[in-house]
């Protein structure tokens, strides 16, 4: 009977405990014996008048009702746990971008794939529904619910996958996702915050790589290495890196514009394996400004997909000549030489200062009577307008400590270059060991050699052929250098710093070879050592028309000065951009002392490709002096011009940086599916990557969503 009270099977019944919860079982037993009593003495008033069989009867009937009376007032319940499934939710992450118009599927596109088999209430969706609660969300350039009449557009321009699962995991519910994408990914430096996010919530990632299964023709150009900004008339490669598929053997053409005129054009074959090749391009900048380059390369007629054929490079070049200082102790050829191999470069303006005698010197090169008037720079104010600074044979004696941590500051934090030539009073031979500047060197100072004179070849180091720096400022094989003429050592250097890169050496008959030419970073700026006392040798023994010697000082100071710090330095986030979408411009602002600037109000100008100017405020950004940040959207295709300025009138100091906005091209610069991403993704979520055809495991796979409750009856 307690069975079919509580509506309980036997087996919960064996597995629970019953408990009578009625808190006033004393009076239901008093009551229960004024009951039995009255039963009693009824039973006895009807012993004349009935039947003994009909008195029992009837005694068992009020006896059962009235046990069942107390049974009830008792309250009885029955602990008994058991499970029952419940529905768990599973989140739909499905990429709604241009790539997944791609035609690349046995049966379709990417977004016929995704729309047949993911859109609400289709496919394998409606199957995972059955047993599990969905929830539909597509992302791009950032993430959205996909609600009930609503579809999916296949129109972004930005595949932002990192943010998306970031914010998935930090506000659904759900415990597993099926992110259905090709993979392309435009943040790929949150995507290690976004699966720690994911793991640390318990939440699990199935991938579906969408395309691909088809082999398709493709050619495209994946992405342009090139600098931002470059001095006026510098010559630099820009590294192409092309993309292709179904093309190997096939011979094509690269082509660079400037303003719809020609200025490189590359013919070049394919590999033989789909690999992605790479060609280097060099490019001279004569005028000065902002400079649009269009990197092209010519359609396939089997091309089904042509929008990834071109890519917009913008390269700001600098009008401004680079300020070079160049000290020497004493007179000699190769401040002459040197002058003269950079007096046809209108990039470099060198000012040159030589001590003849005590107390006194000679200038050349200055801007008027008062610069360098009292000699060698004794502050910030008269050597950090210089952006180079070339240090001959000027001992310790000239340069004392007070100027060294002068010039330490000028690296360090300036973000100067600083070059230290070889000579009688420089290096560890001009008393410099032990001192500040030699902490700044590439190379360790050894015991001074007073008597120590070589004339050798140099030769560049295995990792010297393969420099950007030493390709610039001797362009020639290895065979070539090791034919220029001997140049002189006096300071013998043998050992380099960790981190530093020696790029020439020389042989002088002992274990060690010499390092004649080492580089490094040092704080904001770079340090060179060129470990020779007259590089003029070759300016006078070679054919009055070779170049090597004004090559070599060219590129050498033009170097060291590329990444000289500015009062005002602008990054962009994105670098490039699509119409709709939001830029973010980051200023870091410096002082005359190049310290970062508190309480500053710059301000931020853009210009549109329509010519339409807005000024904006550029707000501190908290807990990070001299930085300030402005947002804007880009909503045209074209150069957007950029003017951060800070200060008043004529002492205002500003900054130019341009953006290049396209609608076309930035969602299939590579039109391959990610697989390695992908399978990432998953493998650290503990999920799966599955492919077009598997996507039938998926319900299975999501079994786990459906979860259990206790209930206690």
């Amino acid at each position: 009977m307690i069975e079919w009270l509580l509506s309980v099977s036997p087996a919960q019944l064996s597995q629970g405990r019953l408990v009578l919860e009625g808190g006033w079982a004393g009076w239901l037993i008093l009551s229960l014996g004024a009951a039995l009593v009255s039963h009693w003495l009824i039973n006895h008033q009807l012993a004349g008048l009935l039947a003994r069989r009909q008195r029992r009867l009837l005694w068992s009937l009020r006896t059962a009702l009235l046990a069942l009376l107390a049974l009830l007032l008792l309250d009885p319940v029955l602990i008994a746990e058991s499970e029952q499934p419940v529905r768990g939710e599973v989140a739909l992450l499905l990429d709604d971008t241009l790539s997944m118009r791609l035609d690349d599927l046995a049966d379709g596109s990417r977004a016929d794939f995704v729309v047949r088999n993911f859109a609400p209430n289709q496919g394998i969706a409606r199957e995972i529904g059955q047993g599990s609660t969905v929830r539909h969300w597509r992302f791009a350039a950032d993430l959205q619910p996909l609600g009930p009449g609503q579809s999916l557009t296949f129109s972004g321009n930005r595949s932002h996958l990192a943010a998306a699962l970031e914010q998935l995991a930090r506000h659904q519910d759900a415990r597993h996702i099926v992110l259905v994408s090709d993979g392309r990914l435009d943040d790929p430096a949150g995507l290690e915050a976004a699966l720690q996010r994911l793991r640390a919530s318990a939440i699990t990632v199935h991938t579906v790589a969408v395309g691909g299964q088809r082999p398709g023709v493709d050619l495209g150009i994946s992405a342009v290495t090139l600098p931002d900004s470059v001095l006026k008339d510098a010559t630099v490669t820009a590294r192409v890196t092309l993309s292709q598929r179904g093309l190997a053997g096939r011979e094509i053409e690269l082509v660079v514009e400037e303003d719809s005129t020609i200025v490189a054009q590359r013919t070049l074959n394919l590999p033989q394996d789909d690999r992605q090749p790479t060609v280097d391009i060099p490019l001279t900048f004569t005028v000065p400004g902002p400079r649009r380059l269009d990197f092209r390369v010519g359609v396939a007629a089997e091309e089904s997909l042509t929008d990834n054929n071109r890519l917009t490079r913008l390269v700001r070049v600098r009008g401004d000549p680079l300020q070079v200082l160049h000290i020497e102790g004493e007179p000699r050829f190769e401040v002459r030489f040197l002058r003269r191999a950079v007096a046809d470069d209108d990039a470099i303006r060198l000012a040159s200062l030589v001590r003849t005698a005590e107390q006194k010197y000679y200038r050349l090169g200055i801007t008027g009577p008062q610069e360098l008037a009292r000699g060698l720079p004794i502050d910030e104010a008269q050597l950090f307008p210089f952006e180079v600074l070339v240090l001959g044979s000027a001992d310790a004696t000239l340069v004392d400590n007070s100027q060294q941590r002068l010039i330490q500051d000028f690296v360090a934090r300036r973000g100067g270059g600083l070059l230290l030539l070889g000579g009688s009073g420089a290096l560890a031979e001009g008393g410099f060991g032990g001192t500040p500047l030699a902490d700044l060197l590439p190379v360790v100072l050894e015991e001074p050699q007073q008597d120590y004179r070589v004339q050798v070849p140099i030769r560049p180091t295995e990792e010297g052929r393969h420099d950007p720096l030493l390709q610039a400022a001797l362009p020639l094989a290895p065979r070539e250098i090791e034919a220029l003429p001997a140049l002189t050592v006096v300071n013998p250097l043998r050992r380099a710093k960790p981190g530093a890169r020696v790029l020439l050496e020389a042989d002088d008959g002992t274990a060690a070879p010499l390092i004649v030419l080492a580089y490094q970073r040092y704080g904001r700026g770079a340090v060179a050592t060129l470990a020779v006392r007259n590089t003029w040798r070759w300016q006078m023994q070679l054919p009055l028309a070779d170049q090597t010697h004004e090559t070599l000082w060219r590129a050498l100071l033009r170097g060291l000065g590329e990444r000289v710090a500015k009062p005002i330095e602008v990054s962009l986030s994105p670098t490039s951009a699509v119409p709709g979408e939001s830029v973010t411009v980051t200023a870091e602002v410096l002082d005359a002392g190049f310290r970062p600037l508190d309480g500053g109000n710059p301000t931020l100008t853009v210009t549109t490709p329509l010519g339409e100017m807005e000024t904006l405020p550029l707000k501190a950004v908290p807990s990070v002096i001299g930085r300030y940040r402005a947002g804007f959207t880009a909503t045209q295709n074209g150069r957007y011009d950029l003017r951060v300025a800070q200060g008043q009138a004529q002492e205002a100091q500003q900054t130019e940086a341009y953006l290049w906005v396209d609608s076309a091209g930035a969602e299939f610069r590579n039109p391959a599916v990610a697989v390695e991403l992908l399978a990432r993704i998953a493998r650290t979520t503990g999920g799966r990557i599955l492919h077009p055809e598997e996507i039938t495991q998926l319900p299975e796979l999501l079994e786990s969503t459906r979860t259990t409750r206790t209930v206690i009856r």
